[in-house]
């Protein structure tokens, strides 16, 4: 955990939140919470099953792991 809340001690989940954010959940609507926690299921799912990324050399998170 970050204890002085400063974002560059954790560098890889602010990369994470920041691509989460501006690339998956300011492109939905959101209508309710239950929405929400639907939404945020499918975007884990996209973001570790769809997405390539470039610290991988273009492969999901999950090809990377395999």
């Amino acid at each position: 955990m970050i204890e002085n809340r400063y974002p560059l001690e954790n560098v890889i989940a602010e990369r994470v939140n920041s691509i989460l954010k501006n690339d998956l959940i300011l492109q939905v609507k959101i209508e309710d919470s239950e929405h929400a926690q639907k939404m945020l299921g499918n975007i884990v799912l996209i973001y570790n099953e769809e997405r390539p990324h470039l610290s991988t050399a273009l492969l999901t998170p999950n090809q990377a792991h395999a």
